[in-house]
């Protein structure tokens, strides 16, 4: 069984990229680049773990990961450039299950992203 990821990113780039090296190691990728959009789709297909950006226009990551905590125990990891600890310390407090920083090498994001899910599966 192949794993269903869902990445939220407000940046076309980042999900169009997320969806071609998550794809080549034969996960299925949804993404969307819009918060509100994410927490539906998160309701509707049911994915294996959520790739999260938090800084989004409109609604922010921080916000969507609390949204999709009201009704999912998904596996979300926040994937931002951030780096500060008050920021990673609230998205863990708001219900993501990892924090990792932009960039990430490709093997590493692919590594833990199977860690993780293996983990909640």
């Amino acid at each position: 069984m192949s794993l269903k990821i869902l990445a939220i990113d407000d940046d076309p780039m980042i999900t169009e990229l997320l969806s071609f090296l998550l794809g080549s190691y034969g996960m299925e990728v949804i993404t969307t680049n819009e918060g509100e959009q994410g927490v539906e789709l998160a309701r509707l297909q049911n994915p294996n773990l959520i790739l999260l950006d938090l800084m989004m226009p409109g609604m922010d990551g921080w916000q969507v990961c609390q949204a999709i905590r009201s009704f999912s125990k998904v596996p979300i990891i926040a994937f931002s450039a951030l780096g500060k600890s008050q920021e990673i310390a609230r998205a863990m407090e708001l219900g993501a299950n990892m924090y990792l920083e932009k960039p990430i090498p490709g093997d590493v994001l692919v590594k833990t992203i199977k860690k993780l899910a293996a983990l909640h599966s």
